[in-house]
C-alpha cells in the first residue's frame, strides 16, 4: 500500500497496539484480528464478537467522519480448517465506526478531532462496540470495492433474538470437531483507503485456540495483510492460493479481489480428491457460479460431492438456498440457484464470503482453467484462474523464454504479463522492466520462438510478426506497460488478431543509443496461451 496517500494498521489487543510505525514496513497497512468474546448460544449456534484497535501508520490523517459516510466499516469472521478443507464458519454484521478517539498506544500520536484518525494514533473498539447486535449493518449496503456509504441512509440493522442477533454465528459442532483448527479474521473497508487503490491488504487472520464451546483464546501471531484463506495454506503447504483480480472494478487503480484455494491428493491407487475454496474478498460483482473443466477423453466418474457455505442470519435479506451442482462431459459447475435478474437477494458468493466445494474423481490431476462467473450484471462474463482438476485439457499458461540481453542500464530487460489471458475478460497487459529510462519502445508478437542476434540483443519472436500500438515511453525507472485490447486489429494489418486457443510470443523492442552501434535493444520473451 502507498502510505504517502493514506494508510492505517488495525491492531487488536493491548500488546499489539503498542507496535510503532517504525516496526512496520512503510508501504504496508492492514486490519488485525482482535480478542474473541463469547456472547452466548442457542440451538447449537454460538455467538462471538471481536475486539479491534486501529492504528494510523501512514503519513496523512485517515477520514473517520461517520456523519459524512467516510468512516471505516469493520467485518469480522471465523473460519476453520478441517478434513482437508477450508470453510467459513460464520460472519458478523458490520460495525460502522465513529469518532476516532486518537489514542497514543501506536506511538507518537499527532491527535486530531474525532472526524479523522491522526498520524500515529489509535482507535479501539471493544467487543461490545463491534457487537453486531447493537446497530450492526448489513454487508450488502456497503460497496466493498470503493467503500463509500451514505449517512444516515436507509441502513438496515440486525434483527432477531439475543444472544445470536448480528454476531458471528458458528455451528458449535463444526467449531469443536476434533482436529479442527479455528481462525479469526477482521477486515476493514475504508473509502479513503479503497479509493487510493490500497484495499488489498486490509484484512488479517489469527488462529484461535478452542478451549471449549464457550471459550476461544488467541493462539499464535496476527498474520497481517491477507484474508484468512491463507491459513489453509499455512496448515497444509500442499494447498495453492490464487489471487484473481477484477481490474479497475471501482475505478482506475481500484480493484476487486477474489482468492481461490485448491488442493488435489491421491486417496487410493485409482482415485483423487479435489478440494476448492473461493473467497470473495471485496468484489461488488459477487460470484454466481464456479466451474471446473473436465478435459478427459473419457468422462471421469465423479463421487463424494461436497458443498458448504455459511448461512446469512439476523434478518439478512439474502437467502440461504444451497447451490446447485451439474456435471456433464466437459465441466463440473456449482451455481447459486437464482440469477440476479430473477432474485437480487439470491445466495451468491457476496463480498467477505467463502464457498467450499470438492469431489472425488477416478482421473489424476492436471492444470485446468477454472471459471468464476460474476453475479451482478455489467462486469466481465467470467474470471479465469489455473487450478488442478481431473485430466487437464488445453492449458492456458504464461512462460518466459530466451536469454536476457545486457543493455546500458543493466543486465537486461525482462518482459512480463499481468491481468487475465482470457479473450472474453480482455484485461491482458504486457510489462517490461530494466529497459533504458525515458527512451521509446514498442511491444510486438508472433507465432514462433527464436533466439538470433538482433541490434545489441537477441530477437526472440519469429514468424509473421505484428506490433502493438506504439511507440510508448519508458518511465524513469526503466519500466513500461501496455494493455492488449483483443477487439482491435493489429497495427500493421494481416491475420494477426489474437483469438482463444492461440499461443503467442511477445517481446519488447526499445531504443538504447548508449549500448552499442545499433542504437536499440530488446527484452527477453514471454509466450502466452489464450483462453476463451
Amino acid at each position: 500500500m502507498n502510505l504517502k496517500r493514506t494508510g492505517f494498521l488495525f491492531v487488536a489487543s493491548t500488546a499489539l497496539a503498542c507496535l510503532s510505525a517504525t516496526a512496520i514496513a512503510q508501504d504496508f497497512d492492514a486490519s488485525v484480528v482482535g480478542d474473541p468474546f463469547y456472547e452466548g448460544q442457542a440451538g447449537g449456534i454460538s455467538a462471538w464478537s471481536l475486539r479491534t484497535t486501529s492504528c494510523n501508520i501512514g503519513s496523512v490523517v485517515v477520514q473517520w467522519n461517520d456523519g459524512a459516510g467516510q468512516a471505516p466499516v469493520i467485518a469480522t469472521n471465523i473460519y476453520r480448517v478441517a478434513n482437508g478443507r477450508f470453510e467459513q464458519l460464520g460472519s458478523g454484521w458490520l460495525k460502522y465506526s465513529f469518532c476516532a478517539v486518537n489514542e497514543g498506544s501506536c506511538g507518537s500520536c499527532m491527535g486530531t478531532d474525532c472526524n479523522t484518525l491522526g498520524i500515529g494514533c489509535a482507535d479501539t473498539y471493544g467487543s461490545s462496540l463491534n457487537d453486531g447486535a447493537n446497530g450492526g449493518g448489513g454487508k450488502w449496503q456497503i460497496p466493498p470495492t470503493t467503500g463509500g456509504w451514505v449517512f444516515p441512509g436507509p441502513r438496515v440493522t440486525s434483527s432477531g433474538s439475543l444472544p445470536l442477533r448480528g454476531r458471528i454465528n458458528t455451528e458449535i459442532a463444526r467449531m469443536t470437531e476434533p482436529g479442527a483448527r479455528v481462525f479469526m479474521e477482521t477486515h476493514y473497508i475504508s473509502e479513503h483507503d479503497q479509493m487510493a487503490g490500497n484495499g488489498r491488504n486490509n484484512a488479517t487472520w489469527r488462529e484461535a485456540n478452542v478451549n471449549s464451546a464457550t471459550s476461544l483464546s488467541n493462539l499464535g501471531p496476527n498474520r497481517r495483510g491477507d484474508p484468512a484463506i491463507f491459513a489453509w495454506q499455512d496448515v497444509d503447504p500442499a494447498v495453492n492460493i490464487n489471487e484473481v483480480v477484477v481490474l479497475n472494478e471501482g475505478g482506475t487503480g481500484v480493484h476487486g479481489y477474489h482468492f481461490v484455494g485448491y488442493k488435489a491428493s491421491q486417496i487410493d491407487p485409482t482415485h483423487w480428491r479435489y478440494e476448492y475454496a473461493v473467497h470473495n474478498f471485496n468484489s461488488e460483482l459477487g460470484m454466481h457460479a464456479f466451474e471446473i473443466p473436465l478435459g478427459c477423453d473419457t468422462a471421469p466418474v465423479i463421487t463424494d460431492l461436497y458443498y458448504y457455505k455459511a448461512d446469512h442470519h439476523s434478518g439478512d435479506f439474502r437467502n440461504n438456498n444451497d447451490w446447485v451442482v451439474t456435471i456433464d462431459g466437459d465441466k463440473i459447475r456449482w451455481e447459486a440457484n437464482q440469477t440476479v435478474d430473477i432474485n437480487p437477494w439470491a445466495n451468491a458468493n457476496w463480498w467477505d464470503e467463502t464457498l467450499t466445494v470438492g469431489f472425488t474423481a477416478d482421473m489424476p490431476p492436471a492444470m485446468v482453467q477454472a471459471s468464476l462467473i460474476p453475479f451482478q450484471n455489467g462486469g466481465p462474463p467470467a474470471l479465469v484462474t489455473t487450478v488442478e482438476g481431473p485430466c487437464g485439457g488445453p492449458i492456458c499458461g504464461v512462460e518466459t523464454f530466451c536469454a536476457l540481453s545486457p543493455n546500458s542500464s543493466g543486465p537486461g530487460s525482462a518482459i512480463g504479463a499481468a491481468g487475465s489471458n482470457s479473450i472474453a475478460v480482455n484485461t491482458f497487459k504486457l510489462t517490461a522492466s530494466g529497459a533504458t529510462p525515458n527512451a521509446f519502445g514498442l511491444f510486438y508478437y508472433g507465432p514462433n520462438q527464436v533466439q538470433v542476434p538482433f541490434g545489441d540483443g537477441l530477437r526472440c519472436v519469429g514468424g509473421m510478426t505484428q506490433r502493438l500500438q506504439g511507440p510508448i515511453q519508458i518511465t524513469g525507472a526503466g519500466t513500461v506497460a501496455r494493455g492488449v485490447d483483443f477487439t482491435l486489429p493489429p497495427v500493421n494489418g494481416g491475420n494477426g488478431l489474437i483469438e482463444a486457443g492461440d499461443t503467442v510470443s511477445f517481446q519488447f523492442w526499445f531504443r538504447d543509443a548508449a549500448a552499442g552501434m545499433s542504437g536499440f535493444n530488446l527484452s527477453d520473451g514471454v509466450t502466452v496461451t489464450f483462453c476463451p
